[in-house]
């Protein structure tokens, strides 16, 4: 009774952690959530978790996320508890109760927990909020990382991007039709199509730029949901992009191909 509430804790704390009585370790815990947070304990329950069962760890964690700071120890915790889905979940529930706090924490690791592949969907999943929160987020953090010279940090940006369909940095996923990589280029190629008709335009013009897309563009296109070939045809007067449009509609088929008999009078070789 002599001692203070804050010595009392941390005194149970450092008692969880020096003993391997299971039923002690249940009464510290016990103790501990009973009491309002308290800062001293955090060292001792940092050291206990890696000992605990499963049962305590998740507690220690749900402990943890009542402390204020260790937003970086915490996430350390998400992405190290590989042999536990429900530990994880656990950590990523504490995580997302942090708000904006994590944001900074997540910003300044990014290119290390991309390149854990075991980190990837959760961290992906953790950050979704905030990019939906933000939406000019993505422009500033995963854009320039589609520049990286790391192959899987350039494909794991793009894919958390294809997530978000930010209509604003389509040009940006464009340019990754010119990554040195194969997987890169395909892996955008598969993306696009889930920006719809906002992708139509971008990619008519991206291919002005470079004719040798005429391919590519023409493929996507067909893959565009809820987009009449035939009548985007009708609207552009460039050559190229009526070339690239027929290639298209050729591609995918239409009821009434008559209605291509116009262009056969085209001034245009390639129309033709």
């Amino acid at each position: 009774h002599l001692l203070s509430q804050l010595n009392v804790a941390d005194l149970i704390a450092k008692t969880l952690l020096q003993t391997r009585e299971i039923n002690i370790q249940r009464d510290c815990l016990d103790i501990l959530r009973a009491y309002p947070p308290v800062e001293a304990t955090a060292g001792s329950l940092l050291s206990f978790l890696p000992t605990a069962n499963e049962e305590f760890r998740e507690q220690t964690i749900e402990l943890l996320g009542r402390l204020n700071g260790l937003t970086s120890e915490i996430l350390e915790l998400f992405l190290n508890l590989n042999e536990s889905p429900q530990l994880r979940e656990k950590a990523k529930e504490v995580l997302q109760k942090r708000g904006d706090k994590v944001l900074p924490v997540l910003v300044s690791q990014l290119v290390q927990l991309f390149s854990q592949e075991n980190s990837r969907e959760l961290i992906t999943s953790l950050m979704l909020n905030f990019f939906y929160d933000d939406p000019d987020l993505d422009n500033r953090i995963l854009v320039p990382l589609l520049k990286h010279q790391k192959t899987d940090i350039r494909l794991h940006a793009l894919n958390m991007l294809a997530l978000l369909v930010n209509p604003a940095i389509l040009e940006s996923i464009l340019g990754l039709l010119h990554d040195p990589e194969e997987k890169v280029r395909a892996e955008a190629e598969h993306h696009l199509p889930r920006w719809g008709k906002n992708a139509l335009d971008p990619l008519l013009k991206y291919l002005q730029k470079d004719r040798s897309l005429l391919s590519k563009v023409s493929q996507i296109l067909v893959l565009l949901p809820e987009i009449d070939l035939f009548q985007e045809l009708l609207k552009v007067t460039d050559p190229l992009c009526q070339e690239c449009l027929i290639t298209a509609i050729g591609m995918k088929g239409m009821k009434h191909p008559e209605l291509l008999l116009p262009y056969l009078r085209s001034q245009s070789h390639s129309v033709l």
